[in-house]
């Protein structure tokens, strides 16, 4: 099938161009795919999802270059504030409205319209985006190959007593799938990531187990992954000289750095 698609104006790394997609019976939902010229057939894709700034435009200019040189076509989904307020969650927490599952119908959306090969993925998100990749990732670890969250603000700690989303008990579709514990989870952070804002999440529980800013959190979730005994391959990058900022990250090789842990050691350092 053939679906009209609306180009949108951004300058990617070769001479194809992003597509603009309005995700079917979802309001507010729409999404980016980036296919290189050279995409080969069944090519993984990678899902970048955007922060709370919904600059999922940004992110797809940003890994085009990458996504040319290694052949990885690109989907980005918009989680529009009037209809995703919380989509970090997974599951907003007021109007129970499933972010996790608008991805699941931009994932099949993607296959049937460009035939894409998506039941798995890599994922890779950005702050807010960052929240939703790891939590997307112990909802759905069937579909995720591997996830890179990036400078998440908390996370879903690893704890069968804590209630989502803090922790697993009470995990929307039931108690956690085995295969959760065997999705490698490379985190990244800024060195410099270490300032309160005001849309850093704040709790006497929270800052007690996670710490009160990214990097501390970063490491809380790293350790406790190790300690519970999940995936051995999981890692955790420190970004030198980088703030919590998309753009910083960027420039000091955060594309490049995503592209390795997805095991691409040909990319541009």
């Amino acid at each position: 099938m053939t679906a009209a698609l609306a180009m949108v104006p951004l300058q990617a790394g070769g001479t194809a161009r992003p597509h603009f997609v309005q995700a079917p019976g979802t309001p507010g939902l729409e999404y980016y795919v980036y296919l290189p010229e050279s995409l080969q057939a069944g090519a993984e894709p990678l899902v970048l999802v955007h922060g709370i700034s919904r600059n999922a435009a940004e992110l797809v200019l940003r890994f085009a270059e990458q996504a040319d040189r290694t052949g990885v076509p690109l989907i980005a989904p918009l989680f529009r504030q009037e209809s995703f307020g919380q989509y970090q969650q997974a599951v907003d927490p007021k109007c129970r409205i499933r972010s996790d599952l608008a991805l699941c119908t931009v994932l099949d959306d993607a296959a049937r319209r460009f035939g894409l090969a998506t039941l798995s993925i890599a994922l890779f998100g950005f702050s807010g985006g960052a929240q939703f990749a790891h939590r997307f990732s112990l909802i759905h670890p069937n579909r995720v190959r591997v996830c890179i969250p990036a400078s998440a603000g908390w996370y879903t700690m690893p704890d069968p007593e804590q209630l989502w989303p803090l922790g697993l008990a009470g995990l929307p579709d039931g108690p956690l799938d085995p295969a959760a514990r065997r999705v490698p989870f490379h985190l990244i952070v800024g060195q410099r990531d270490r300032h309160d804002d005001p849309a850093l999440r704040h709790s006497p529980e929270l800052d007690r187990i996670q710490g009160r800013d990214r990097r501390s959190r970063a490491k809380a979730w790293h350790r406790a992954l190790r300690k519970a005994g999940w995936c051995e391959a999981s890692s955790l990058t420190i970004l030198p000289r980088t703030r919590h900022n998309f753009t910083s990250a960027h420039r000091q090789g955060l594309t490049q750095t995503v592209f390795r842990l997805l095991g691409y050691e040909g990319t541009n350092q």
